[in-house]
């Protein structure tokens, strides 16, 4: 038997790719505290916060640093069959993962944050909640996606002949 402190034999831990219930359940709970703050500032008078323009902009290159560090990813261990460093396989993976549910978290809060101002849409504040909003929203999609496209580009070309289990 072995003891705690021993590490697990080799090949018997998998790491699998997010589920879609994983990122349905960050997006709602925080879709759900976005319509709570929106209420309670409401009830004390109090002026959300606006969403400024870095927000969707900053989300768009984390989306497109991410989907590029998917394409090379893939690319080097499915088409050219190179191998990377342990270390760096479990970075980029921990880094898909984060940004898929980072995507999740921040787009169910951005959606309803927007939709909370849609019918003052005339004023100029609101306006812009809106449209910031609706923009990070776009960014997150792409987050999920990509996210997502790092985590199965890290798996092993063997891995693929594996069932995944639903």
């Amino acid at each position: 038997m072995a003891s705690p402190a021993s590490p697990p034999p080799p090949g018997t831990g998998t790491v699998r790719l997010t589920s879609w219930r994983v990122l349905a359940g960050g997006f709602v709970i925080s879709a759900a505290l976005a319509w709570l703050l929106v209420r309670v500032a409401g009830a004390f008078d109090v002026i959300p916060p606006t969403v400024p323009w870095t927000t969707p902009a900053v989300l768009t290159l984390l989306l497109i640093f991410v989907a590029v560090t998917a394409h090379l990813t893939h690319r080097r261990i499915h088409r050219d069959r190179r191998r990377i460093e342990p270390s760096r396989a479990v970075s980029l993976l921990v880094l898909g993962k984060a940004t898929s549910i980072a995507g999740a978290v921040i787009g169910g809060f951005s959606l309803v944050y927007g939709l909370m101002f849609l019918n003052r849409f005339d004023a100029a504040t609101p306006r812009e909640r809106v449209i910031n909003s609706l923009a990070s929203v776009v960014a997150c999609i792409g987050l999920i996606f990509a996210g997502r496209a790092l985590e199965k580009a890290c798996r092993l070309p063997e891995d693929e002949d594996e069932p995944s289990p639903r």
